[in-house]
């Protein structure tokens, strides 16, 4: 109170500044402490959102880095999955196909060769018996000739020089146009096919090579084929057999005419009581001791006044199997006489 005016001025003068300047400073510290816990905030909020982005980010790149991968390697193993067993199924059919292939092959090389064989195999059997009977000429072998007469035994031999052993052989008779398979030797047997053909009359010689035909009769006579196995070849070997009927007794009968327009000529005849187409005839003369050929046919007609002819003619009727004739004078002529009463013979040939 006592205090002069001047001095309370300066106080309040005093006192307003420090309260100004408090007042000032509390403000600035407020005001900074307000700005820094702001910025603090701010730098917090950017600090943390930018670590969030950053992890998140981090965080998205690892997951998607894992998910393309899991992806990668799960697309590889189906992708090689599929290759595996798109080639596994690929080799399987390659393989099936190529093992059909061979199988297939096989087989139909192994029929192809089979029926070839077969084939070819009854080829040259049919070949072989379609040439035997052939003529000759017509491209294969001439039948080898046998001859026989009825009620004998004629033997059809081998002509080879076989020196190895015979596997087999079959036995064929052509009638007819027809084969008639009637033996097979095989495993040292001789075994029939056929019984209804030569029955109780055939019989194998020479392991099957030979044929043995008992009791001839005319019906046997034809081709005769043997088919012989031996060191893997097939050969074939045709008999022609022909069966002859022996010349019946009493032996020819030779008939003596004079011609009709001359008395100079004479006709002598030779005949013989037999049905077989095969004979053949044939005169002789004798002159001087020996016999000479005058003409062939079972007819002739002689001069009667070539006295050189002789006086005496003989007729040969034969066949591959038998030969008989007879002798009559050429004078008287115009009689029949058997050949028997002017001393006819009969000759045998084989």
């Amino acid at each position: 109170v006592n205090l002069s005016v001047p001095a309370a001025h300066s106080l309040l003068l005093c006192a307003a500044h420090s309260l100004l300047l408090c007042a000032a400073h509390s403000l600035l510290l407020c005001a900074a402490h307000s700005l820094l816990l702001c910025v603090a905030h701010s730098l917090l909020l950017c600090v943390a959102h930018s670590l969030l982005l950053c992890v998140a980010h981090s965080l998205l790149l690892c997951v998607a880095h894992s998910l393309l991968l899991c992806a990668a390697h799960s697309l590889l193993l189906c992708a090689a999955h599929s290759l595996l067993l798109c080639v596994a199924h690929s080799l399987l059919l390659c393989a099936a196909h190529s093992l059909l292939l061979c199988v297939a092959h096989s087989l139909l090389l192994c029929v192809a060769h089979s029926l070839l064989l077969c084939v070819a195999h009854s080829l040259l059997l049919c070949v072989a018996h379609s040439l035997l009977l052939c003529v000759a000429g017509g491209g294969g072998d001439v039948p080898l000739p046998v001859t026989g007469r009825v009620g004998e035994t004629v033997s059809l031999p081998c002509p080879l020089n076989l020196t190895v052993p015979i596997k087999g052989v079959t036995w064929i008779f052509h009638v007819n146009g027809e084969k008639i398979f009637l033996a097979e030797f095989r495993d040292q047997k001789f075994i029939r096919e056929n019984e209804n053909y030569f029955p109780n009359r055939l019989e194998g010689s020479n392991s099957g090579t030979a044929l043995l035909i008992r009791e001839l009769r005319m019906e046997d006579s034809g081709i005769f084929t043997a088919l012989i196995i031996f060191n893997g070849e097939l050969r074939d070997i045709s008999y022609n057999v022909t069966v002859w009927e022996p010349l019946p007794i009493p032996t020819p009968v030779i008939e003596k005419t004079l011609d009709g327009n001359s008395s100079d000529l004479c006709h002598l005849h030779c005949s013989v009581p037999s049905n077989s187409p095969t004979l053949s005839y044939s005169w002789t003369y004798r002159d001087t001791g020996t016999d000479r050929l005058y003409a062939n046919g079972s007819t002739i007609t002689v001069s009667l006044k070539d006295k050189a002819l002789g006086a005496e003619f003989t007729c040969w009727v034969q066949n591959p199997a038998h030969r008989n004739s007879t002798s009559v004078p050429l004078y008287p002529c115009g009689e029949a006489k058997n050949g028997g009463m002017y001393g006819g013979n009969t000759a045998l040939t084989q």
